[in-house]
């Protein structure tokens, strides 16, 4: 449905956007998005089917076949995407890039500035790897389309993501969960508590709804204190408050619904 969605309305979004995607590649993207989603969440209802029938060795198979399938929407999505990423060595923005993150206390590995040449996408993203190394990403167009103070503070919210090392890892706590419930439905079932049969209709709310409604609710606290830390590590606050305005309004997206 995706896919078919992006393609009907591809001369529409070519006209409105002005990106410069083909038809078949907007396709491919919107078939390896719900890819990255929809693989892993197929195979944990397998999982979850597997344990409704005793077959404890095919949940942990499927487990790690969601993992793997995961880390290859995940790479098929970037590779549809072909972002080229190049690294900012020197230059003004660089130097006050680093003059923040010297006072935010965030050691920067590199900057990069991405391409967005085809998307026009107006954004930034802190990198935090769990080997500890912070890096800053740019779109070209939000650099372009922004003034100075505006994008130093885009830079500023994503030095104070991580500052508060913010983030985590959506895939470990749909595992965690699926976990914690095979084994309270399990410990319900052997205490007689339970119909074996009803264990199925008790697992799916625990795996599907807590880790989707713990990651939406993580998530908002963290970028609301992120926009809360960033003011300390600019001198214009108003700046915080246009650029937001500025990258809805280079994405088309609209202030009043």
């Amino acid at each position: 449905m995706t896919m078919l969605v992006a393609g009907l309305s591809y001369p529409v979004y070519s006209r409105v956007r002005g990106a410069g995607w083909s038809r078949w590649e907007l396709m491919m993207q919107g078939l390896w998005r719900e890819a990255v989603i929809g693989l892993p969440l197929t195979m944990g209802v397998l999982a979850l089917a597997a344990y409704s029938d005793g077959m404890m060795r095919a949940v942990v198979l499927w487990l790690f076949a969601a993992w793997l399938a995961w880390v290859f929407a995940t790479r098929r999505l970037a590779a549809a995407v072909r972002p080229s990423l190049h690294v900012v060595s020197t230059g003004p923005l660089r130097d006050r890039i680093t003059e923040m993150a010297e006072a935010a206390g965030v050691r920067l590995r590199h900057i990069f500035v991405l391409d967005a040449g085809k998307s026009l996408d107006a954004n930034a993203a802190a990198i935090r790897t769990s080997g500890g190394i912070n890096s800053v990403l740019l779109t070209d167009y939000l650099i372009r389309g922004l003034d100075r103070r505006e994008v130093d503070a885009v830079v500023a919210h994503e030095l104070a993501h991580l500052k508060g090392k913010h983030g985590g890892h959506p895939v470990l706590v749909y595992i965690v969960c699926t976990v914690l419930a095979t084994a309270l439905v399990t410990w319900l079932t052997l205490e007689s508590r339970i119909r074996p049969d009803w264990s199925p209709l008790l697992i799916a709310p625990i795996i599907f709804l807590l880790p989707l409604i713990w990651n939406r609710f993580r998530s908002r606290r963290q970028e609301r204190a992120a926009d809360r830390d960033a003011l300390q590590y600019t001198d214009y606050p108003e700046a915080h408050i246009t650029s937001l305005v500025r990258i809805n309004k280079l994405g088309l997206v609209p202030l009043n619904w």
